[in-house]
């Protein structure tokens, strides 16, 4: 059976519910987006007698947020970088480590084909779940928006969904790396994933600290800011190719052990 057939048929379902997840929870924000839009409603008091560096740790600035598109970019896109982040840590690791748990990986190589081959099959499987969820991610948003929000701009929103793309093939890539050295799905997704949120938390808890101020550039979330999107209305695009260049280096590190490396189980 062809790898990325094999792969789109075991993973199937588990893309299914992620794609309703997404869709459900930009569908409550788009919602939710008309009220904290109201200037008189008592949660928008509350967020504005908060401290000021309070603020900044949950990404939220007033300016910004009494735009449309607001609320989402900053509350919401903290909980969607997370969401995808996990996601493609966590199928990454099931494509790659899970051959390796499952005791398949030896049945794989003995088939007819090169093991770059295998490698870009499953390289490629990974992506197109990442493309397809950040798809559904898009829709959802031009879909759910226009329902509840006027006058958005749609510019933001496809910029944000450029931003959860890219990222996620960043910790689909580092993910894929860890699978090649431990070969253990479940330490590969306790390490991806604690590395989703210490990314998180190097950028928002330290934001604001001086002593600290340098961890916060080791985050991808640093560079990948909304709330430079909600002002500027453009992305940082050196950011994006220096995050795609990482991401590149980390899947040819992994093609490298892959290809040169013996396989035991």
């Amino acid at each position: 059976m062809n790898i990325l057939k094999k792969e789109i048929n075991q993973n199937i379902i588990v893309i299914l519910i992620w794609m309703i997840v997404i869709s459900l929870f930009i569908w409550m924000f788009s919602a939710a987006t008309t009220f904290f839009l109201d200037e008189n409603t008592p949660a928008l008091k509350i967020i504005q007698n908060m401290p000021e560096k309070l603020l900044k740790t949950f990404n939220i600035e007033l300016d910004v947020l009494s735009k449309p598109e607001g609320i989402f970019g900053t509350e919401g896109m903290t909980f969607m970088f997370i969401f995808f982040g996990i996601f493609s840590s966590i199928i990454a690791s099931k494509i790659f480590a899970g051959e390796f748990d499952n005791k398949t990986i030896e049945y794989l190589l003995v088939k007819p084909v090169s093991r770059t081959k295998t490698f870009l099959s499953k390289i490629a499987a990974t992506i197109l779940f990442i493309t397809i969820l950040s798809f559904t991610f898009l829709f959802s948003e031009h879909i759910f928006f226009p329902l509840y929000v006027k006058n958005f701009s749609k510019l933001v929103m496809n910029y944000f969904f450029i931003y959860i793309f890219i990222s996620s093939i960043f910790f689909a890539s580092f993910s894929t790396l860890l699978s090649m050295i431990f070969r253990k799905r479940k330490l590969v997704n306790t390490i991806s994933i604690s590395f989703v949120f210490l990314m998180f938390f190097l950028n928002s808890v330290t934001e604001g600290v001086e002593n600290f101020e340098f961890l916060r550039k080791i985050s991808i979330f640093y560079y990948f800011s909304t709330i430079d999107i909600l002002k500027e209305l453009t992305i940082n695009y050196s950011a994006v190719a220096a995050i795609i260049f990482i991401s590149t280096i980390l899947f040819i590190s992994s093609h490298y052990i892959f290809k040169n490396n013996d396989i035991s189980i």
